[in-house]
């Protein structure tokens, strides 16, 4: 039987990479994103290169993740792997001065709560089947805190734990959780980018989309610990602004 993979906020970077990585392995794919036109587009990427794949619109802020979750299932009949890694909106950036009510409440939606609403949409029928896989994608902040994501470091800690305490937990159901941090800037070309990107600081490192892919099948499927590095972290918290 046919598996299919999952993929929470799909891009043309991270989310079409782990497509095509999957895809490769005969998975069928499900991108779910807020840009309908730009996942039409993805699924056509996919399709001409003999991945069968099919694009949910959804916002993962809005009540209706669990209802496209499930939309997914009716259409491939189920869900083998979960990918959540959903893009940070820069301008929502604070140092923890700046934090208010507002602000952690929209990483806490983003963090937690869409994250628990999509682990649960999945996870009963997993257990049933006692296999599966649930995977993320993080920024290093959500490992260790960088002072101008303020939000994301506080709410992505909190995701970190939860991640590890579901690695625990599924393991003995044999459904494994593991999580891929990215250390970068990520390209998608052949070659590694000369120049950072306008908001990000000279010197940062550049990690490749197929690396961060890579990373996401062999957590998968080796099972090796539940945590991969992709990047250059030490060189991350070298940066000024990053520590």
């Amino acid at each position: 039987m046919s598996k299919t993979i999952v993929i929470i906020g799909a891009g043309p970077g991270v989310g079409l990479a782990v497509a095509r990585r999957f895809g490769a392995e005969g998975y069928k794919v499900a991108l779910l994103a807020r840009d309908k036109e730009r996942l039409e587009e993805l699924v056509a990427q996919l399709k001409s290169e003999g991945i069968e794949a099919a694009s949910f619109p959804v916002n993962v802020l809005d009540d209706n993740l669990k209802n496209t979750l499930e939309d997914v299932k009716a259409h491939f009949g189920r869900i083998d792997v979960l990918e959540f890694g959903v893009g940070v909106r820069m301008d929502l950036m604070r140092k923890p001065r700046e934090m208010d009510i507002e602000n952690i409440s929209y990483f806490i939606d983003l963090n937690i709560l869409s994250v628990v609403t999509a682990v649960q949409a999945v996870l009963p029928e997993m257990l049933e089947r006692k296999s599966g896989s649930i995977l993320f994608t993080l920024p290093p902040s959500a490992k260790k805190p960088i002072m101008f994501a303020g939000g994301f470091s506080v709410t992505g800690g909190a995701l970190v734990h939860y991640i590890e305490m579901l690695h625990k937990d599924l393991a003995q159901d044999h459904i494994f959780v593991g999580v891929v941090y990215i250390s970068g800037s990520v390209y998608t070309t052949d070659q590694a980018p000369t120049k950072a990107p306008a908001h990000l600081p000279e010197g940062i490192p550049f990690v490749s989309a197929k690396e961060v892919a890579q990373a996401h099948w062999d957590l998968h499927t080796k099972k090796e610990g539940y945590e991969a590095f992709t990047g250059d972290w030490d060189k991350i918290y070298s940066l000024p602004g990053f520590n």
